[in-house]
């Protein structure tokens, strides 16, 4: 479990999420609503998912963090791409690269 406490309003605000054990994968369809993978403009990462990017993610205006987004560590992969005019990494999140 994760907690983290962050202060909003002058208030503090303690967020936990329960991460999961295992990476899912982003290419994975059982993971999205409807079975087809996200196209934009935005996309949330939930806070309980750990995520590996296993395929190239559509250009996106809005990247939002909540739980762990990584790129594959394998050399034998094809390089990921990832395009956003912005990238929120919010309070419980983490991106991982190399």
């Amino acid at each position: 479990m994760v907690k983290v406490k962050r202060k909003q309003n002058k208030k503090e605000q303690v967020v936990q999420c329960d991460k999961e054990v295992s990476f899912r994968n982003y290419s994975d369809l059982s993971n999205w609503p409807d079975r087809r993978l996200p196209s934009g403009p935005t996309l949330d990462i939930p806070c309980e998912w750990r995520m590996l990017l296993d395929a190239d993610l559509p250009s996106l205006q809005k990247l939002n963090i909540y739980g762990e987004l990584k790129f594959p560590d394998d050399p034998a992969r094809p390089v990921q791409m990832l395009m956003a005019e912005s990238i929120h990494i919010k309070s419980t999140g983490l991106l991982t690269a190399g």
